[in-house]
Protein backbone atom coordinates (compact mmCIF):
# COMPACT_ATOMS: atom_id res chain seq x y z
CA UNK A 1 0.00 0.00 0.00
CA UNK A 2 1.24 3.48 -0.86
CA UNK A 3 1.97 5.59 2.20
CA UNK A 4 0.83 9.05 1.08
CA UNK A 5 1.91 10.61 4.36
CA UNK A 6 5.47 9.42 3.73
CA UNK A 7 5.32 10.58 0.11
CA UNK A 8 4.28 14.11 1.08
CA UNK A 9 6.91 14.15 3.83
CA UNK A 10 9.60 13.22 1.29
CA UNK A 11 8.31 15.85 -1.14
CA UNK A 12 8.40 18.50 1.58
CA UNK A 13 11.94 17.57 2.67
CA UNK A 14 13.19 17.44 -0.92
CA UNK A 15 11.60 20.80 -1.62
CA UNK A 16 13.26 22.44 1.38
CA UNK A 17 16.64 20.81 0.69
CA UNK A 18 17.11 22.78 -2.55
CA UNK A 19 14.52 25.53 -2.60
CA UNK A 20 15.72 27.50 -5.70
CA UNK A 21 15.87 24.39 -7.93
CA UNK A 22 12.51 23.18 -6.65
CA UNK A 23 10.91 26.58 -7.35
CA UNK A 24 12.13 26.36 -10.94
CA UNK A 25 10.57 22.89 -11.04
CA UNK A 26 7.25 24.31 -9.82
CA UNK A 27 7.33 26.92 -12.62
CA UNK A 28 8.14 24.14 -15.12
CA UNK A 29 5.19 22.10 -13.85
CA UNK A 30 2.78 25.04 -14.17
CA UNK A 31 3.91 25.77 -17.73
CA UNK A 32 3.66 22.06 -18.64
CA UNK A 33 0.09 21.92 -17.30
CA UNK A 34 -1.17 24.96 -19.26
CA UNK A 35 0.76 24.07 -22.44
CA UNK A 36 -2.03 22.01 -24.00
CA UNK A 37 -4.68 24.67 -23.33
CA UNK A 38 -3.21 26.67 -26.21
CA UNK A 39 -5.26 26.83 -29.41
CA UNK A 40 -2.48 26.51 -32.01
CA UNK A 41 0.42 24.14 -32.54
CA UNK A 42 2.90 27.01 -32.54
CA UNK A 43 1.77 28.29 -29.15
CA UNK A 44 1.80 24.75 -27.74
CA UNK A 45 5.38 24.23 -28.90
CA UNK A 46 6.53 27.64 -27.60
CA UNK A 47 5.04 26.81 -24.20
CA UNK A 48 6.78 23.43 -24.32
CA UNK A 49 10.05 25.21 -25.14
CA UNK A 50 9.64 27.37 -22.01
CA UNK A 51 8.76 24.31 -19.89
CA UNK A 52 11.74 22.31 -21.19
CA UNK A 53 14.07 25.24 -20.49
CA UNK A 54 12.84 25.36 -16.88
CA UNK A 55 13.10 21.58 -16.51
CA UNK A 56 16.68 21.73 -17.85
CA UNK A 57 17.64 24.30 -15.20
CA UNK A 58 15.79 22.31 -12.54
CA UNK A 59 17.50 18.98 -13.27
CA UNK A 60 21.00 20.42 -13.79
CA UNK A 61 20.66 22.40 -10.55
CA UNK A 62 19.79 19.19 -8.74
CA UNK A 63 22.71 17.37 -10.38
CA UNK A 64 20.42 15.08 -12.39
CA UNK A 65 22.40 15.39 -15.61
CA UNK A 66 20.53 12.62 -17.45
CA UNK A 67 17.23 14.47 -17.11
CA UNK A 68 18.95 17.75 -17.92
CA UNK A 69 20.43 16.41 -21.17
CA UNK A 70 17.08 15.00 -22.34
CA UNK A 71 15.45 18.36 -21.70
CA UNK A 72 18.21 20.21 -23.56
CA UNK A 73 17.30 18.03 -26.54
CA UNK A 74 13.64 18.95 -25.98
CA UNK A 75 14.53 22.67 -25.98
CA UNK A 76 16.23 22.45 -29.39
CA UNK A 77 13.40 20.24 -30.69
CA UNK A 78 10.76 22.76 -29.62
CA UNK A 79 12.71 25.65 -31.15
CA UNK A 80 12.93 23.92 -34.53
CA UNK A 81 9.31 22.74 -34.51
CA UNK A 82 8.07 26.21 -33.52
CA UNK A 83 9.52 27.51 -36.79
CA UNK A 84 7.80 25.04 -39.10
CA UNK A 85 6.67 28.03 -41.19
CA UNK A 86 10.32 28.62 -42.16
CA UNK A 87 11.83 26.61 -45.06
CA UNK A 88 14.84 25.44 -43.02
CA UNK A 89 12.61 23.93 -40.32
CA UNK A 90 10.20 22.10 -42.66
CA UNK A 91 12.68 19.41 -43.65
CA UNK A 92 11.71 15.94 -42.44
CA UNK A 93 15.37 15.30 -41.70
CA UNK A 94 14.82 17.22 -38.45
CA UNK A 95 12.22 14.68 -37.34
CA UNK A 96 14.57 11.77 -38.07
CA UNK A 97 17.49 13.59 -36.44
CA UNK A 98 15.66 14.22 -33.17
CA UNK A 99 14.29 10.66 -33.13
CA UNK A 100 17.82 9.22 -33.43
CA UNK A 101 19.24 11.59 -30.79
CA UNK A 102 16.41 10.75 -28.36
CA UNK A 103 16.93 6.99 -28.79
CA UNK A 104 20.70 7.29 -28.29
CA UNK A 105 20.36 9.62 -25.29
CA UNK A 106 17.65 7.39 -23.81
CA UNK A 107 19.60 4.15 -24.17
CA UNK A 108 22.95 5.48 -22.96
CA UNK A 109 23.34 5.28 -19.15
CA UNK A 110 23.72 9.06 -18.82
CA UNK A 111 23.39 8.95 -15.04
CA UNK A 112 26.21 6.41 -14.68
CA UNK A 113 28.41 8.30 -17.14
CA UNK A 114 27.96 11.67 -15.42
CA UNK A 115 28.54 10.15 -11.97
CA UNK A 116 31.79 8.58 -13.21
CA UNK A 117 32.94 11.91 -14.67
CA UNK A 118 32.04 13.81 -11.47
CA UNK A 119 34.01 11.33 -9.36
CA UNK A 120 37.03 11.63 -11.65
CA UNK A 121 36.71 8.09 -12.98
CA UNK A 122 37.07 6.85 -16.53
CA UNK A 123 34.13 6.23 -18.84
CA UNK A 124 34.85 2.96 -20.60
CA UNK A 125 33.01 1.17 -23.40
CA UNK A 126 32.51 -1.90 -21.21
CA UNK A 127 30.98 0.26 -18.46
CA UNK A 128 28.47 1.69 -20.94
CA UNK A 129 27.59 -1.77 -22.27
CA UNK A 130 27.04 -3.20 -18.79
CA UNK A 131 24.62 -0.38 -17.94
CA UNK A 132 22.53 -0.48 -21.12
CA UNK A 133 18.84 -1.48 -20.80
CA UNK A 134 18.39 -5.30 -20.81
CA UNK A 135 22.17 -5.79 -20.32
CA UNK A 136 21.63 -7.57 -17.00
CA UNK A 137 18.84 -9.76 -18.40
CA UNK A 138 16.20 -7.83 -16.45
CA UNK A 139 13.47 -7.56 -19.10
CA UNK A 140 10.90 -5.68 -16.93
CA UNK A 141 13.63 -3.24 -15.86
CA UNK A 142 14.73 -2.79 -19.48
CA UNK A 143 11.18 -2.13 -20.61
CA UNK A 144 10.83 0.41 -17.84
CA UNK A 145 13.89 2.28 -19.13
CA UNK A 146 12.25 2.38 -22.58
CA UNK A 147 9.26 4.35 -21.29
CA UNK A 148 10.95 7.81 -21.31
CA UNK A 149 12.17 7.15 -24.85
CA UNK A 150 8.64 6.19 -25.92
CA UNK A 151 7.25 9.30 -24.23
CA UNK A 152 9.71 11.63 -25.95
CA UNK A 153 9.20 9.94 -29.32
CA UNK A 154 5.44 10.48 -29.01
CA UNK A 155 5.80 14.17 -28.20
CA UNK A 156 8.37 14.56 -30.99
CA UNK A 157 5.86 13.16 -33.51
CA UNK A 158 3.08 15.27 -31.97
CA UNK A 159 4.92 18.60 -32.04
CA UNK A 160 5.95 18.05 -35.65
CA UNK A 161 2.28 18.11 -36.67
CA UNK A 162 0.79 21.55 -37.25
CA UNK A 163 -2.79 20.60 -36.25
CA UNK A 164 -3.23 21.45 -32.54
CA UNK A 165 -6.00 18.85 -32.19
CA UNK A 166 -3.69 16.06 -33.37
CA UNK A 167 -0.86 17.43 -31.22
CA UNK A 168 -3.01 16.90 -28.12
CA UNK A 169 -4.19 13.43 -29.18
CA UNK A 170 -0.70 12.12 -29.90
CA UNK A 171 0.82 13.78 -26.82
CA UNK A 172 -1.71 12.22 -24.44
CA UNK A 173 -0.15 8.68 -24.37
CA UNK A 174 3.22 10.24 -23.52
CA UNK A 175 2.13 11.16 -19.99
CA UNK A 176 1.32 7.58 -18.85
CA UNK A 177 4.80 6.54 -20.02
CA UNK A 178 6.42 9.20 -17.86
CA UNK A 179 3.98 8.62 -14.99
CA UNK A 180 4.87 4.92 -14.70
CA UNK A 181 8.59 5.68 -15.01
CA UNK A 182 8.44 8.48 -12.41
CA UNK A 183 6.48 6.26 -10.01
CA UNK A 184 9.09 3.50 -10.36
CA UNK A 185 11.81 6.02 -9.46
CA UNK A 186 9.65 7.48 -6.65
CA UNK A 187 9.66 10.87 -8.36
CA UNK A 188 6.32 11.86 -6.87
CA UNK A 189 6.51 15.44 -8.12
CA UNK A 190 6.89 14.00 -11.61
CA UNK A 191 3.91 11.70 -11.03
CA UNK A 192 1.70 14.59 -9.91
CA UNK A 193 2.85 16.73 -12.83
CA UNK A 194 1.94 14.02 -15.36
CA UNK A 195 -1.48 13.52 -13.73
CA UNK A 196 -2.18 17.25 -14.05
CA UNK A 197 -0.81 17.33 -17.63
CA UNK A 198 -3.09 14.43 -18.66
CA UNK A 199 -6.03 16.19 -17.03
CA UNK A 200 -5.12 19.41 -18.83
CA UNK A 201 -4.94 17.64 -22.21
CA UNK A 202 -8.33 15.95 -21.67
CA UNK A 203 -9.90 19.26 -20.64
CA UNK A 204 -8.42 20.96 -23.72
CA UNK A 205 -9.67 18.16 -25.97
CA UNK A 206 -13.17 18.67 -24.56
CA UNK A 207 -13.02 22.48 -24.38
CA UNK A 208 -11.33 23.19 -27.73
CA UNK A 209 -11.46 20.15 -30.00
CA UNK A 210 -14.97 18.93 -29.20
CA UNK A 211 -16.32 22.48 -29.39
CA UNK A 212 -14.83 22.93 -32.86
CA UNK A 213 -16.38 19.66 -33.98
CA UNK A 214 -19.80 20.75 -32.68
CA UNK A 215 -19.52 24.10 -34.48
CA UNK A 216 -18.65 22.36 -37.75
CA UNK A 217 -21.54 19.92 -37.38
CA UNK A 218 -23.96 22.79 -36.71
CA UNK A 219 -22.68 24.67 -39.75
CA UNK A 220 -23.10 21.52 -41.87
CA UNK A 221 -26.68 21.06 -40.63
CA UNK A 222 -27.48 24.68 -41.51
CA UNK A 223 -26.11 24.20 -45.04
CA UNK A 224 -28.15 21.03 -45.49
CA UNK A 225 -31.32 22.69 -44.29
Amino acid sequence: MINFTEIFRQLYENFLSNMPAQMVGVVASIISIITFQQKTQKRIVYMQLAASTCWTIHFLWLGAFGGGILNIIAVFRSYVFAHRDKPWARKKAWLACFAIIIVIAGILPLGTITEAIKEGGKVTFSMILLNLPFADGNIPGGLLEMLPITGMMLTTAAFWITDAKKVRRISLPSSPCWLIYDASKQSWSGVFTEIFVMTSILIAMYRLDRKKKSVKENQFEKVRS
